[in-house]
């Protein structure tokens, strides 16, 4: 079935023009320094940007 050629596409409210390369990145910027672990922990759950040190004594 072929589309008609006078047909226009209409916008819709996920055709937005966001400057940005996707919109399902997450930069791992924060807003502002934790101020407590908890707050630290809270961004980890949301979003893991804290590279962990490997624990050696696991790979013997």
């Amino acid at each position: 079935m072929e589309k008609d050629k006078n047909t226009v596409s209409q916008p819709d409210d996920f055709d937005v023009d966001i400057q940005a390369c996707s919109t399902m990145d997450c930069t791992g910027l924060i807003p502002a320094l934790p101020e407590t672990e908890a707050e630290k922990e809270a961004y980890e759950d949301l979003y893991p940007y804290i590279t962990h040190a490997k624990n050696c004594a696991d790979d013997k």
